[in-house]
Protein backbone atom coordinates (compact mmCIF):
# COMPACT_ATOMS: atom_id res chain seq x y z
CA UNK A 1 0.00 0.00 0.00
CA UNK A 2 2.90 2.49 1.32
CA UNK A 3 4.55 1.53 -2.62
CA UNK A 4 1.66 2.15 -4.66
CA UNK A 5 0.82 4.97 -2.51
CA UNK A 6 4.24 6.26 -3.39
CA UNK A 7 3.90 5.74 -6.85
CA UNK A 8 0.75 7.60 -7.26
CA UNK A 9 2.52 10.72 -5.65
CA UNK A 10 5.25 10.77 -7.65
CA UNK A 11 3.01 10.26 -10.46
CA UNK A 12 0.99 13.21 -9.64
CA UNK A 13 4.20 14.99 -8.83
CA UNK A 14 5.09 14.87 -12.29
CA UNK A 15 1.87 15.67 -13.67
CA UNK A 16 2.15 18.92 -11.73
CA UNK A 17 5.63 19.35 -12.83
CA UNK A 18 4.54 18.78 -16.89
CA UNK A 19 1.47 20.88 -16.48
CA UNK A 20 2.98 23.83 -14.66
CA UNK A 21 -0.35 26.56 -15.93
CA UNK A 22 -2.76 24.06 -15.27
CA UNK A 23 -1.43 23.83 -11.71
CA UNK A 24 -1.07 27.64 -11.81
CA UNK A 25 -4.65 28.14 -12.22
CA UNK A 26 -5.71 25.83 -9.56
CA UNK A 27 -3.55 27.50 -7.01
CA UNK A 28 -4.53 31.05 -8.20
CA UNK A 29 -8.62 30.08 -7.69
CA UNK A 30 -7.31 29.03 -3.85
CA UNK A 31 -4.96 32.03 -3.48
CA UNK A 32 -7.72 34.28 -4.65
CA UNK A 33 -9.66 33.80 -1.30
CA UNK A 34 -7.10 36.66 -0.10
CA UNK A 35 -8.34 39.69 -1.64
CA UNK A 36 -11.70 37.74 -2.45
CA UNK A 37 -15.09 39.79 -1.80
CA UNK A 38 -16.20 36.44 -0.62
CA UNK A 39 -12.74 34.93 0.87
CA UNK A 40 -14.65 31.31 2.33
CA UNK A 41 -16.53 30.80 -0.88
CA UNK A 42 -13.50 31.50 -2.53
CA UNK A 43 -11.25 29.19 -0.80
CA UNK A 44 -14.33 26.32 -1.03
CA UNK A 45 -14.56 26.33 -4.90
CA UNK A 46 -10.94 27.33 -5.34
CA UNK A 47 -10.32 24.12 -3.50
CA UNK A 48 -12.93 21.66 -4.85
CA UNK A 49 -10.94 23.39 -8.29
CA UNK A 50 -7.50 22.37 -7.33
CA UNK A 51 -8.90 18.76 -6.07
CA UNK A 52 -10.73 18.50 -9.54
CA UNK A 53 -7.44 19.31 -11.21
CA UNK A 54 -5.60 16.92 -9.39
CA UNK A 55 -8.13 13.63 -10.29
CA UNK A 56 -7.69 14.93 -14.02
CA UNK A 57 -3.82 14.70 -13.26
CA UNK A 58 -4.68 11.02 -11.68
CA UNK A 59 -6.67 9.86 -14.16
CA UNK A 60 -3.81 10.88 -17.23
CA UNK A 61 -1.15 9.56 -15.56
CA UNK A 62 -3.01 6.11 -14.75
CA UNK A 63 -4.63 4.94 -17.66
CA UNK A 64 -4.33 4.11 -20.78
CA UNK A 65 -5.89 5.99 -23.63
CA UNK A 66 -8.51 3.44 -24.54
CA UNK A 67 -9.47 2.68 -20.83
CA UNK A 68 -9.77 6.79 -20.33
CA UNK A 69 -12.14 6.48 -23.76
CA UNK A 70 -14.13 3.92 -22.60
CA UNK A 71 -14.64 5.43 -19.19
CA UNK A 72 -15.66 8.72 -20.50
CA UNK A 73 -18.21 7.11 -22.90
CA UNK A 74 -19.78 4.95 -20.25
CA UNK A 75 -19.87 7.95 -17.75
CA UNK A 76 -21.75 9.70 -21.05
CA UNK A 77 -24.11 7.12 -21.13
CA UNK A 78 -25.55 6.74 -17.41
CA UNK A 79 -25.38 10.39 -17.37
CA UNK A 80 -28.08 10.52 -20.19
CA UNK A 81 -29.90 7.72 -18.80
CA UNK A 82 -30.09 9.29 -15.84
CA UNK A 83 -31.22 12.45 -17.51
CA UNK A 84 -33.66 10.68 -19.52
CA UNK A 85 -35.51 9.19 -16.60
CA UNK A 86 -35.57 12.37 -14.22
CA UNK A 87 -37.17 14.12 -17.82
CA UNK A 88 -39.87 11.58 -17.90
CA UNK A 89 -40.49 11.73 -13.87
CA UNK A 90 -39.11 14.57 -12.42
CA UNK A 91 -39.78 16.88 -15.01
CA UNK A 92 -39.73 19.68 -11.82
CA UNK A 93 -35.84 19.35 -11.57
CA UNK A 94 -35.10 18.86 -14.94
CA UNK A 95 -37.13 20.37 -17.60
CA UNK A 96 -36.01 24.23 -18.04
CA UNK A 97 -38.99 25.98 -17.72
CA UNK A 98 -37.98 29.89 -17.52
CA UNK A 99 -38.25 31.94 -20.64
CA UNK A 100 -40.27 31.60 -23.96
CA UNK A 101 -37.20 31.12 -26.22
CA UNK A 102 -35.42 27.87 -24.00
CA UNK A 103 -39.00 26.96 -22.05
CA UNK A 104 -39.21 22.85 -21.87
CA UNK A 105 -35.23 23.00 -22.90
CA UNK A 106 -33.90 19.68 -21.33
CA UNK A 107 -31.43 20.05 -18.61
CA UNK A 108 -31.73 15.93 -16.63
CA UNK A 109 -29.23 16.16 -13.94
CA UNK A 110 -27.48 18.94 -14.29
CA UNK A 111 -27.57 22.45 -12.85
CA UNK A 112 -29.09 24.09 -15.71
CA UNK A 113 -29.64 23.25 -19.90
CA UNK A 114 -26.05 25.16 -20.85
CA UNK A 115 -23.69 23.49 -18.67
CA UNK A 116 -26.10 20.01 -19.61
CA UNK A 117 -24.91 21.04 -23.25
CA UNK A 118 -20.87 21.50 -22.30
CA UNK A 119 -20.68 18.58 -20.36
CA UNK A 120 -22.29 16.17 -23.28
CA UNK A 121 -20.32 17.44 -25.96
CA UNK A 122 -17.62 16.60 -24.20
CA UNK A 123 -18.94 13.03 -23.12
CA UNK A 124 -19.48 12.50 -26.98
CA UNK A 125 -16.21 13.24 -27.48
CA UNK A 126 -14.32 10.17 -27.26
CA UNK A 127 -17.18 8.06 -29.32
CA UNK A 128 -16.83 10.61 -32.09
CA UNK A 129 -13.21 10.75 -32.18
CA UNK A 130 -12.95 6.72 -32.45
CA UNK A 131 -15.62 6.59 -35.06
CA UNK A 132 -15.04 3.50 -37.28
CA UNK A 133 -17.04 2.28 -40.80
CA UNK A 134 -18.30 -0.55 -38.48
CA UNK A 135 -20.41 0.95 -36.14
CA UNK A 136 -21.82 -1.59 -33.35
CA UNK A 137 -25.34 -1.11 -32.25
CA UNK A 138 -24.30 0.08 -28.77
CA UNK A 139 -22.42 3.45 -30.22
CA UNK A 140 -24.71 4.14 -32.41
CA UNK A 141 -27.69 4.36 -29.34
CA UNK A 142 -24.70 6.26 -27.61
CA UNK A 143 -24.53 8.43 -30.11
CA UNK A 144 -28.25 8.62 -30.74
CA UNK A 145 -28.75 9.33 -26.67
CA UNK A 146 -26.34 12.02 -26.28
CA UNK A 147 -27.09 13.57 -29.45
CA UNK A 148 -30.90 13.80 -28.58
CA UNK A 149 -29.97 15.34 -25.25
CA UNK A 150 -27.58 17.85 -26.72
CA UNK A 151 -30.31 19.25 -28.76
CA UNK A 152 -32.87 19.23 -26.51
CA UNK A 153 -30.94 21.47 -24.12
CA UNK A 154 -31.50 23.91 -26.78
CA UNK A 155 -27.83 25.75 -26.47
CA UNK A 156 -27.45 26.94 -29.68
CA UNK A 157 -23.35 27.10 -29.24
CA UNK A 158 -23.27 23.74 -28.09
CA UNK A 159 -25.38 22.64 -31.16
CA UNK A 160 -23.00 24.57 -33.65
CA UNK A 161 -19.52 22.89 -31.91
CA UNK A 162 -21.45 19.57 -32.06
CA UNK A 163 -21.84 19.88 -35.88
CA UNK A 164 -18.44 21.53 -36.53
CA UNK A 165 -16.88 18.88 -34.47
CA UNK A 166 -18.71 15.96 -36.55
CA UNK A 167 -17.73 17.75 -40.10
CA UNK A 168 -14.22 18.34 -38.60
CA UNK A 169 -13.90 14.50 -38.19
CA UNK A 170 -15.13 13.04 -41.42
CA UNK A 171 -12.76 15.88 -43.19
CA UNK A 172 -9.86 14.15 -40.94
CA UNK A 173 -11.45 10.95 -41.93
CA UNK A 174 -11.44 10.96 -45.73
CA UNK A 175 -8.04 13.33 -45.77
CA UNK A 176 -6.34 10.23 -44.26
CA UNK A 177 -7.41 8.29 -47.57
CA UNK A 178 -5.78 11.05 -49.97
CA UNK A 179 -1.94 11.35 -50.87
CA UNK A 180 -0.64 14.49 -49.46
CA UNK A 181 -0.92 16.60 -52.28
CA UNK A 182 -4.49 15.65 -52.39
CA UNK A 183 -4.74 16.43 -49.00
CA UNK A 184 -2.88 19.82 -48.75
CA UNK A 185 -5.73 20.41 -51.24
CA UNK A 186 -8.50 19.55 -49.46
CA UNK A 187 -7.03 21.58 -46.39
CA UNK A 188 -6.94 24.83 -48.01
CA UNK A 189 -10.24 24.21 -49.89
CA UNK A 190 -11.96 23.74 -47.01
CA UNK A 191 -10.02 26.74 -45.26
CA UNK A 192 -11.23 28.91 -48.34
CA UNK A 193 -14.48 27.24 -47.62
CA UNK A 194 -14.60 28.71 -44.05
CA UNK A 195 -13.37 32.26 -45.33
CA UNK A 196 -16.42 32.10 -47.38
CA UNK A 197 -19.12 31.25 -44.96
CA UNK A 198 -17.60 33.65 -42.30
CA UNK A 199 -18.38 36.65 -44.55
CA UNK A 200 -21.30 35.53 -45.95
CA UNK A 201 -22.37 35.30 -42.31
CA UNK A 202 -21.13 38.57 -41.00
CA UNK A 203 -23.07 39.90 -44.27
CA UNK A 204 -26.54 37.77 -42.69
CA UNK A 205 -25.57 38.06 -39.45
CA UNK A 206 -29.00 39.69 -38.14
CA UNK A 207 -30.77 36.26 -40.15
CA UNK A 208 -28.78 33.85 -39.38
CA UNK A 209 -29.12 35.26 -35.39
CA UNK A 210 -33.00 35.55 -35.80
CA UNK A 211 -32.96 31.52 -37.22
CA UNK A 212 -31.49 30.93 -34.17
CA UNK A 213 -34.21 32.92 -32.07
CA UNK A 214 -31.33 35.53 -31.21
CA UNK A 215 -31.02 39.38 -32.01
CA UNK A 216 -28.33 41.57 -33.02
CA UNK A 217 -27.59 41.61 -28.93
CA UNK A 218 -27.53 38.51 -28.68
CA UNK A 219 -30.94 38.80 -26.10
CA UNK A 220 -28.98 41.40 -24.35
CA UNK A 221 -25.76 39.95 -23.77
CA UNK A 222 -23.87 42.68 -25.73
CA UNK A 223 -25.15 44.86 -22.75
CA UNK A 224 -24.04 42.57 -20.30
CA UNK A 225 -20.33 42.63 -21.62
CA UNK A 226 -20.18 46.20 -21.51
CA UNK A 227 -21.43 46.33 -17.83
CA UNK A 228 -18.66 44.09 -16.95
CA UNK A 229 -15.97 45.33 -18.73
CA UNK A 230 -16.48 48.49 -16.54
CA UNK A 231 -16.54 46.38 -13.32
CA UNK A 232 -13.37 44.67 -14.45
CA UNK A 233 -12.07 48.23 -14.69
CA UNK A 234 -12.18 48.23 -11.05
CA UNK A 235 -10.30 45.68 -9.69
CA UNK A 236 -8.25 44.89 -13.79
CA UNK A 237 -5.38 42.95 -12.27
CA UNK A 238 -6.76 40.19 -10.00
CA UNK A 239 -10.64 40.25 -9.74
CA UNK A 240 -12.89 39.79 -7.29
CA UNK A 241 -11.80 36.28 -6.54
CA UNK A 242 -12.94 33.05 -7.42
CA UNK A 243 -16.36 32.32 -7.65
CA UNK A 244 -17.31 35.07 -5.22
CA UNK A 245 -18.32 37.94 -8.01
CA UNK A 246 -21.80 37.00 -8.71
CA UNK A 247 -23.63 37.12 -4.97
CA UNK A 248 -27.20 37.69 -6.10
CA UNK A 249 -28.41 41.42 -5.79
CA UNK A 250 -24.90 42.60 -3.27
CA UNK A 251 -21.87 43.57 -4.31
CA UNK A 252 -20.47 44.79 -7.40
CA UNK A 253 -22.61 42.17 -9.27
CA UNK A 254 -25.70 44.57 -7.95
CA UNK A 255 -24.00 47.08 -10.57
CA UNK A 256 -24.01 44.81 -13.19
CA UNK A 257 -27.09 44.10 -13.10
CA UNK A 258 -28.72 47.72 -12.37
CA UNK A 259 -26.83 48.56 -15.66
CA UNK A 260 -29.00 46.03 -17.80
CA UNK A 261 -32.36 45.98 -15.88
CA UNK A 262 -31.98 42.13 -15.47
CA UNK A 263 -31.25 39.44 -12.74
CA UNK A 264 -28.67 36.53 -13.98
CA UNK A 265 -25.23 34.84 -12.41
CA UNK A 266 -23.10 34.54 -15.24
CA UNK A 267 -21.00 37.22 -17.55
CA UNK A 268 -22.33 34.68 -20.87
CA UNK A 269 -18.66 34.96 -21.70
CA UNK A 270 -16.16 32.97 -20.58
CA UNK A 271 -12.85 35.31 -21.01
CA UNK A 272 -14.68 37.78 -19.08
CA UNK A 273 -15.84 35.91 -16.43
CA UNK A 274 -12.13 34.96 -15.95
CA UNK A 275 -11.41 38.86 -15.81
CA UNK A 276 -14.22 39.30 -13.05
CA UNK A 277 -13.01 36.13 -10.82
CA UNK A 278 -8.69 36.26 -10.89
CA UNK A 279 -8.07 39.46 -13.15
CA UNK A 280 -5.84 39.90 -16.24
CA UNK A 281 -3.53 37.48 -14.18
CA UNK A 282 -5.69 34.56 -14.08
CA UNK A 283 -6.69 35.15 -18.32
CA UNK A 284 -2.84 35.54 -19.03
CA UNK A 285 -2.50 32.14 -17.68
CA UNK A 286 -5.53 30.68 -19.04
CA UNK A 287 -4.19 31.58 -22.49
CA UNK A 288 -0.77 29.97 -21.80
CA UNK A 289 -2.74 26.81 -20.92
CA UNK A 290 -4.85 27.25 -23.81
CA UNK A 291 -1.71 27.83 -26.40
CA UNK A 292 -0.41 24.48 -24.95
CA UNK A 293 -3.81 22.43 -25.60
CA UNK A 294 -3.34 24.35 -29.09
CA UNK A 295 0.29 23.13 -29.10
CA UNK A 296 -0.13 19.61 -28.39
CA UNK A 297 -3.28 19.36 -30.50
CA UNK A 298 -1.45 20.01 -33.61
CA UNK A 299 1.34 17.54 -32.54
CA UNK A 300 -1.64 14.93 -32.53
CA UNK A 301 -3.19 16.44 -35.43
Amino acid sequence: LVSDWSSDVCSSDLMIRQFKMLSLLAILAVCSSLWSQDPMRSFLFGSLYSVDTLFGFYLVSHFELPDLSSFISKTGTIVCLIGLLMVAFFPHYAVYDNGPRSGGAWNGLFIDRTSAAKCLVFLLSPTLASWRRQIGVGRAVHVLLLSLMIVQARAVTSIVVLFIYIVFLIVLRVSRRLDRKLSIAAFFLVFSGMIVSVIVGIANLSSILEFFGRDITLSGRTQIWAAVTDSILKRPLLGYGYYAFWQDITGEAANVMQAVHWTFGYAHNGVLEIFLQLGSVGVFVFYLTFCRAIKDAWICF
